[in-house]
């Protein structure tokens, strides 16, 4: 039986351990290209700092790309929210992309306190 050949990208492979997203920032778009692959994985990753603010999480937004000079969309094909509620613990969540180019950003919603964050990419590369 055919089975996904999956290309497993070390720990932080897209944005490092320990990144700071600073209270109510908004990171640059992180551009990715998946266009020679089936499909990939992100596991975004956002540890809480000492204290968290009734308005805590992490904003996800993903925008797909078409054009050999990628033009990105301006509304987001994913739009979610990673909750932030405990202070000094780390929250998890994967994103499915399928093929093609792809910009994301994060944002920091609490408006008084920073994040950390490590972004890690799986690739779908073929079927075998």
């Amino acid at each position: 039986m055919a089975a996904p050949q999956v290309t497993k990208g070390a720990a932080g492979n897209v944005i490092a351990a320990g990144t700071n997203l600073a209270a109510g920032v908004t990171n640059a778009p992180t551009t990715l290209d998946y266009s020679a692959d089936f499909a990939a994985r992100l596991l975004v990753q956002v540890t809480a700092g000492g204290a968290v603010s009734t308005t805590a999480g992490v904003e996800f937004k993903a925008y797909r790309g078409a054009g050999s000079t990628a033009a990105y969309e301006t509304v987001p094909t994913i739009d979610e929210v990673i909750p932030v509620a405990t202070p000094s613990t780390t929250t998890s969540k994967t994103f499915a992309l399928d093929n093609g180019q792809w910009q994301f950003t994060l944002t920091n919603l609490d408006a008084t306190n920073a994040v950390t964050v490590e972004v890690t990419s799986d690739v779908v590369t073929g079927i075998a």
